[in-house]
């Protein structure tokens, strides 16, 4: 009975709403955030068209997608668009990667993402209005951390936050697969980091060895003057069953901070 309903869970994607207050914003901004669909063995193009509905039903200006988009190497066939469906969208989707897209190919996922009209962001800056909208690799935090989740490349998060030509006085979000390196973002006035990678545990007991592993586990956190938000996904990884957590896609009202 708890793996029937285990696996009904992780196949229906539940809107969580948040309403976060943005310095510097002049009007409010309707997006969604999505992240960790795990595209493979067991989620295909049903589960893309399922998500995008999601998404338009939700009436958003802009998508925000924060990596693991594959799981394995089964979509990446000669005519199988797993990614149609995205094409579909009018507001504009950006999207950076995480470990498990760096395992499956990650040229071949911005390939695919590329082909879907998706905006990819590696450490790069984009706007929307006056919105800033940072979108970084996945990458340690520093150079002085070490994470199986993260390739030993030479670059960093403070790296990054560091050489980026970052408008301090205007109203930003980062993008990272993982929610690390908040304090070199704090240092550049960063307002809000969506991330994902958690998956809040996926299942019991599983759920409460993630809050011990990851300081921001699932849901909004507040560090000084910034703030954090962890999705715990639309997918799931190893087997396609929650127990404990939702899939979820996340509507964010991003509102001006009076």
């Amino acid at each position: 009975m708890l793996s029937i309903y285990g696996v009904w869970n992780a196949y229906t994607i539940q809107v969580k709403e948040l309403t976060i207050p943005v310095v510097g914003l002049k009007r409010e901004i309707r997006a969604v955030h999505i992240t960790d669909a795990h595209l493979g063995n067991f989620r295909g193009k049903d589960e893309v068209e399922k998500i995008v509905r999601k998404i338009k039903e939700l009436h958003p200006e802009i998508v925000f997608n924060t990596g693991d988009m594959f799981d394995s190497k089964s979509h990446f066939t000669d005519g199988n668009d797993v990614l149609e469906a995205f094409r579909s969208l009018n507001a504009p989707h950006y999207f950076v990667y995480g470990n498990h897209d760096e395992q499956v190919g990650i040229e071949e996922v911005i390939k695919q993402m590329k082909s879907a009209n998706a905006i990819v962001l590696q450490n790069e800056i984009s706007f929307f209005g006056e919105l800033q909208i940072i979108g970084l690799n996945n990458m340690l935090a520093d150079r002085h951390t070490f994470d199986i989740h993260s390739t030993a490349a030479s670059e960093t998060i403070a790296d990054v936050m560091h050489e980026l030509e970052i408008k301090q006085d205007a109203p930003t979000i980062v993008l990272h697969h993982r929610p690390d390196g908040v304090k070199y973002m704090q240092q550049k006035d960063v307002d809000l980091l969506l991330a994902g990678h958690t998956h809040g545990g996926q299942l019991f007991p599983f759920t409460f060895i993630a809050k011990l592993m990851f300081g921001y586990n699932n849901g909004l956190y507040r560090n000084g003057t910034m703030q954090i938000y962890v999705s715990e996904g639309t997918g799931t990884i190893f087997t396609p069953i929650r127990l404990g957590t939702k899939s979820e896609l996340t509507l964010l009202k991003l509102i001006p901070k009076i």
